[in-house]
């Protein structure tokens, strides 16, 4: 059964067209460049995909080049490290304040098309306690309409990324039967399995600690069709010690 659905504060009305084009959203002076912290990075098609740390506002964005289905991710010859700093050329920031957007929810109020030229940032070490500030204590106060425990539709008025803080105790990761890692973690809300896509993710430790853990969500999949309308399931995609 599918569990209640929360009012999301995040009601923006916006339209998303399929055939806008990069070149007609400009660039604002004010935001034409941003330093984005890496904090997750997974694989995807060919590439990867990433999560970016706004350190000057707390803020998270997923920078992308394109926004065309199953293209959005980096080529693997363009990969990023881990927790090293990168600055990016704006081409549009999901808080611009125009009246429609240029990917649709829940993914767009993280999507930022950036220019595929970047240049690394020397910000100094990554201090993962940073991320206490954003962080919530339960998965459902992260994202909004949670189905099954496991996915959101396609749609849905909620973020598509966000930070868990927890402790070590209630979380653990394994290999299920087809080989594919899980984690599980357990809130007052219920018990949660995700898939675990993050690479170089921290090991959780034997000791009780507290621990980040990074939530996103996958771009809609829809079965061939089975699934109308496409779902967008959760993922583990970063993990840091406290």
């Amino acid at each position: 059964m599918a569990s209640s659905i929360k009012q999301s504060p995040y009601n923006l009305e916006r339209q998303y067209s399929e055939d806008f084009s990069l070149e007609s959203f400009p660039s604002s002076p004010s935001i034409s460049e941003i330093v984005l912290r890496i904090i997750a990075k997974t694989r995807m098609n060919n590439g990867h995909c990433y999560l970016g740390l706004n350190e000057e506002t707390g803020k998270i964005y997923r920078p992308i080049t394109t926004t065309q289905p199953g293209t959005c991710c980096w080529h693997s010859s363009r990969s990023f490290s881990l927790q090293k700093s990168y600055r990016f050329r704006v081409t549009f920031h999901p808080d611009h304040p125009i009246g429609y957007s240029f990917t649709p929810l829940p993914h767009r109020f993280e999507d930022m098309v950036v220019e595929s030229f970047v240049s690394e940032e020397d910000t100094g070490q990554f201090d993962p306690r940073c991320l206490s500030n954003e962080a919530k204590r339960d998965v459902d106060e992260i994202f909004y309409g949670i189905e099954e425990k496991r996915y959101l539709k396609e749609n849905t008025d909620s973020r598509s990324t966000g930070i868990l803080k927890c402790s070590s105790e209630n979380v653990s990761i394994y290999d299920n039967n087809w080989q594919k890692r899980k984690c599980s973690i357990k809130m007052d809300s219920g018990s949660y399995e995700f898939p675990v896509t993050g690479i170089d993710m921290e090991k959780i430790p034997d000791e009780s600690k507290d621990l980040i853990v990074v939530l996103g969500l996958a771009r809609p999949y829809d079965k061939d069709g089975e699934y109308d309308p496409a779902r967008c399931y959760i993922l583990v995609v970063g993990l840091f010690i406290l």
